[in-house]
């Protein structure tokens, strides 16, 4: 009986094996490699199993950090591995549960994990499967920065003045945030002192809201920030490095927009 079973067995495996096509062997074989590199933390090996537009990516993005200063590697195989080697991958799926060809180029991969399934993104280059991972990343990014009124796209194209929203502080600047038709300006006349917070609220609501700044923005002196509003009236709330408030209520914000030089005379 044990002779029977184990025959039967292996019988199965070779019927499973029969069922899958050279391209979807491929795929599972490249899925497996990237996997292995990961858990051996080899990521120069993962960064040249990634799709061309997801090095591309990486290397936009690299070059993005180090010109704000963040030093998260120069080259995007080193902003990867940056990423990636504070990261436990030790519990990483080989469970393959399916393997979809959306066309012949491009194949996605679902495997079982404890969180439920995730699908992964295989595209066919120079006659390898590679990971295409761009549009992931750029989601996750901009998951993160949600509220911040950054995107990636923003980060790459160095677009971005103040806080990046990621635990770094650029100050000395002028930036600008929000998406609404009108503009609050609101220009740091403190002298010395620092403005960490600002807070632009509509009248009617009971709460300040977000930090306009950031998580860690700072308003130097003689710097301006613009904050993008719909036309209504506002409340408007600074705070210095002191803790001191500064604020004005009840502001008319129209289409020409409100603008506002914080100096000491205007402490609360």
């Amino acid at each position: 009986m044990k002779r029977l079973l184990k025959s039967m067995f292996v019988l199965l495996l070779i019927l499973s094996a029969c069922g899958q096509s050279s391209e979807e062997r491929a795929v599972r074989t490249a899925y497996n490699e990237l996997t292995d590199n990961l858990e051996s933390g080899d990521f120069d090996a993962v960064f040249n199993q990634m799709s061309s537009n997801t090095r591309t990516f990486l290397d936009d993005l690299a070059s993005a950090f180090e010109f704000y200063g963040m030093g998260w590697g120069e080259t995007g195989s080193e902003f990867l591995a940056g990423i990636l080697s504070g990261i436990d991958m030790s519990d990483l799926s080989r469970n393959i549960k399916s393997v979809t060809f959306t066309s012949a180029t491009r194949a996605d991969v679902v495997t079982a994990t404890d969180d439920g399934d995730e699908t992964m993104t295989f595209v066919l280059e120079d006659g390898e499967w590679k990971l295409d991972f761009e549009d992931f990343m750029k989601g996750a990014i901009d998951e993160g920065l949600a509220g911040s009124g950054i995107t990636v796209d923003d980060i790459i194209a160095r677009e971005i003045q103040g806080d990046l929203g990621m635990g770094d502080t650029v100050s000395g600047t002028d930036f600008e945030v929000g998406s609404g038709s009108s503009s609050v300006r609101i220009t740091n006349d403190l002298g010395s002192w620092d403005i960490w917070y600002v807070y632009v609220s509509p009248s009617e609501e009971s709460q300040w809201g977000q930090d306009r700044l950031g998580s860690s923005g700072i308003l130097s002196p003689g710097n301006t920030i613009t904050v993008k509003v719909a036309p209504g009236t506002y409340d408007i709330m600074v705070t210095d490095e002191d803790g001191d408030t500064y604020s004005r209520y009840g502001v008319d914000v129209g289409p020409n927009g409100y603008g506002w030089s914080v100096t000491l005379s205007d402490m609360d």
